[in-house]
């Protein structure tokens, strides 16, 4: 079960309507105003891996090998290519990648240290595209439908940039990369 720390919205998606909670007390006008935690924020010591490790369960997805730390550029150009210097410019520090499968699916999942909140929030607005949909009011957290054949979302959470795709265009991968995102902010809380 998903730790709500008072502030998760209604998501009507195509169709899909997924009970994610509401608002609820808790520092309500920046849960409202979209802000990103509710008053809470993951741990700037944050493991990277640890979120990654966790994140499959209850989920009906299995790890396709470990989660791979990067902590230079090197490793970061080889992992995303030609998207690094966005990233870089943008004062990140280290990501973390890996990759499930999850009843046919498969799920990719970064988390990227941007080294401050102004950096993650920076990235995100620079990624976010107008095709996306608010997909949690607690976090910024985005959904791409727009894609020709998957799913992407994107989160960020105080100094942490998130991003996970999912390879097909379908209710069930839909429902897994809504539920995986939340999951995934969620245990970056400390939640169980």
């Amino acid at each position: 079960m998903i730790s709500t720390r008072g502030c998760l919205p209604l998501l009507p998606l195509l169709g899909v309507a997924l009970l994610l909670g509401s608002c609820s007390g808790q520092n309500e006008a920046v849960c409202k105003a979209g802000q990103a935690t509710c008053g809470s924020e993951p741990s700037p010591n944050l493991n990277l891996v640890s979120p990654l490790k966790a994140v499959a369960g209850g989920n009906n997805c299995q790890p396709s090998g470990e989660p791979r730390l990067i902590s230079d550029t090197t490793g970061l150009f080889n992992e995303i290519d030609g998207a690094a210097p966005r990233y870089i410019e943008r004062g990140w520090v280290k990501s973390a990648y890996a990759d499930y499968q999850c009843d046919g699916l498969r799920l990719t999942v970064a988390i990227h240290d941007m080294g401050s909140v102004e950096n993650a929030m920076d990235l995100f607005s620079f990624s976010k595209t107008e095709a996306m949909v608010q997909l949690d009011s607690r976090t910024y957290a985005a959904l791409n439908a727009s894609l020709p054949n998957a799913y992407a979302s994107l989160a960020h959470l105080g100094r942490y940039y998130y991003e996970l795709s999912v390879s097909a265009q379908t209710p069930a991968s839909l429902a897994l990369i809504t539920a995986m995102t939340i999951r995934l902010l969620d245990l970056s809380l400390g939640g169980h």
